[in-house]
């Protein structure tokens, strides 16, 4: 039997170098698709994929999630492997990026497979956002 399998796969930003989708600036949509394999006999009760920042560092952590996509067991192909496209909107009010000594803001992107009796299937990964009219060079 095979082990599941969940990636994040983005299109390029409005912003992203050669050989990076990243970055994105504040108020650009983030858009991209789920790959998603698991084994044939596995079940699963639906799928989501959600945007969020977080606070890392000193002192209290705060998140936010921003926008979030589900698909529900009844609108999913019948067999993987399939990809399912998604469209999230990062807030024109931010907040941005930041990694500094005592506290970072970290955008993610975090999926989910719910799968049920057994362990979710996850993937995250970071992105970066920056100021409206920010230059990437």
């Amino acid at each position: 039997m095979s082990s599941p399998r969940l990636d994040i796969e983005l299109s390029p930003g409005p912003l992203a170098e050669a050989g990076s989708p990243d970055p994105w600036a504040a108020g650009d949509t983030v858009r991209g698709w789920l790959r998603v394999d698991l084994p044939a006999d596995s079940r699963m009760r639906g799928i989501s994929i959600e945007l969020k920042w977080q606070t890392e560092g000193r002192g209290t952590v705060d998140e936010c999630v921003v926008g979030k996509v589900s698909w529900v067991e009844t609108q999913l192909p019948a067999s993987p492997p399939f990809e399912l496209p998604f469209e999230l909107h990062i807030p024109a009010n931010g907040p941005v990026s930041y990694h500094g000594n005592l506290l970072s803001i970290v955008w993610t992107l975090r999926a989910n497979i719910d799968i049920p009796w057994a362990i979710d299937v996850g993937e995250s990964r970071e992105i970066t956002v920056l100021p409206r009219g920010a230059a990437t060079h």
